[in-house]
């Protein structure tokens, strides 16, 4: 393969945007990439678990996370948050309305709060919006040189695939680097993505108190079923059928918009993105869609399954899931930032510290839904558990023991202090957490939580 240098100065050149017609492999340059915008999966902390409603009432008495050193956030504040007209809010009014939510943000929230409340000093007037785009310049160059190393390796290791599968890449390659330039693009209508972003959409409508908008939702739901898909063997070629099936959607799509149009929520800047995207696909009209790392990790496996060798495939996903996420750094954490709502930077900040209830031995594992196998946990730290034991985690970050007492301490003092009874909880509870997560342990290493203080 002839893969052209890649030199430290020239990744900021725009000169170097070219292309080597006698390369065979198209991988990406890493020193043309352009800003990009880290993306991250929105958390959920609207879980299903029987009886355990005492539980989430303990939520409003300051419960530390049973896996990192936060304090959890009750959802009733964040959703009483997110009611307002946050948009519309100056700096100022921002900070004194998340200022006691400071130690319920893990650290990079925290970091970016205590930026926004350096400069709520200075320009107390700001608007949030405002605030995130003049630190988009600064971290937009950050984060490449963050990306840089990663593209590249990736870049080296990706020559090493067989011809059919490279082939591939190489279109993925092409794509990308049009995203990252913000050229348009042309990228076919999808179904199943169109479904999925409309259902997270329903699902925050119906979660606020606006009874017509929960119409509006549930209506245009009822036009997205409509739409078909179109069978595998009929989506290559430009047979009679494709052509009906392709038909159809667009109909169905114009169907869809035109109602969006003429709702309560023709301004819901995530439904109008939406619209706009579908009916640039349906119409196959190429488009400036920006990077994201969830997008570019989901295509790139679609091709390393097929890999006959694993090995090459582990790496080149572990290269992909190593690129920055706004949860583990500042800058992607602005890049994500950049485009969203005010709404949606707020939630950003606060919903992945809010309590859920964890259980403890996973449901896929034969775990009970009972008050014996539940503890509570943030909603990031629940989801990152999901696929892996006690003891894994306990072995990864020692720090989680600690955590797991300061938990035990807390819940002593409410049981104590009479706010079990009070809730409906017996204080026997904790006696059983701590077994029960010592149970899940290392057998060789046991979590040995004390609950001498408890009183009953």
């Amino acid at each position: 393969m002839n893969i052209l240098p890649i030199s430290f100065n020239s990744f900021y050149k725009p000169s170097v945007r070219f292309q080597n017609e006698n390369r065979t492999s198209n991988v990406f340059c890493a020193q043309n990439l352009a800003p990009l915008k880290a993306d991250t999966v929105t958390l959920s902390f609207q879980g299903s678990a029987p009886n355990a409603e005492p539980l989430r009432r303990l939520l409003a008495y300051g419960i530390p996370d049973l896996y990192s050193n936060i304090i959890l956030m009750n959802p009733e504040n964040l959703n009483a948050i997110m009611k307002t007209h946050l948009s519309s809010l100056s700096l100022n009014k921002l900070v004194k309305k998340l200022n006691p939510y400071v130690d319920s943000m893990f650290p990079v929230e925290r970091t970016v709060f205590r930026m926004l409340k350096t400069e709520a000093r200075v320009h107390p007037k700001m608007r949030l919006n405002e605030f995130i785009h003049k630190l988009v310049p600064e971290h937009s160059k950050r984060l490449r040189k963050l990306q840089r190393p990663i593209f590249e390796e990736l870049n080296q290791v990706a020559t090493n695939m067989p011809a059919d599968l490279l082939a591939e890449y190489n279109y993925l390659a092409h794509i990308t680097n049009k995203k990252l330039y913000n050229e348009p693009v042309f990228v076919p209508f999808s179904i199943r993505g169109f479904k999925y972003k409309l259902d997270k959409i329903r699902k925050r409508i119906n979660s606020s108190n606006d009874g017509y908008k929960k119409q509006d939702i549930n209506k245009l739901c009822n036009i997205a079923k409509s739409i078909t898909y179109v069978p595998k063997e009929k989506r290559f070629g430009n047979d009679f059928s494709l052509k009906r099936y392709e038909r159809k959607q667009r109909q169905m799509i114009l169907k869809f918009a035109d109602y969006f149009n003429y709702s309560r929520l023709k301004d819901d800047k995530d439904l109008k993105e939406l619209v706009e995207i579908s009916k640039g696909q349906i119409f196959k009209v190429p488009m400036n869609i920006q990077f994201n790392r969830k997008t570019f990790i989901y295509d790139l496996k679609k091709i390393t399954d097929r890999l006959e060798d694993r090995r090459l495939a582990r790496r080149m996903e572990q290269l992909a899931v190593s690129l920055p996420t706004s949860k583990d750094d500042i800058s992607a954490f602005i890049m994500k930032a950049a485009g969203r709502s005010a709404e949606q930077i707020v939630f950003d900040l606060l919903g992945g510290a809010c309590g859920t209830v964890d259980h403890l031995l996973a449901a896929h594992n034969k775990g009970a839904s009972s008050l014996a196998n539940y503890g509570l946990a943030s909603a990031y730290k629940n989801s990152q558990k999901a696929h892996q034991s006690l003891a894994v985690l306990l072995d990864k970050n020692p720090d989680v023991r600690i955590y797991c007492q300061r938990q035990i301490n807390r819940l002593i003092e409410l049981a104590n202090n009479k706010t079990f009874k009070k809730i409906g909880l017996d204080p026997s509870y904790i006696i059983s957490l701590a077994k029960k997560l010592e149970k899940l342990s290392p057998k060789n290493d046991p979590l040995i939580l004390d609950t001498s203080k408890l009183k009953y």
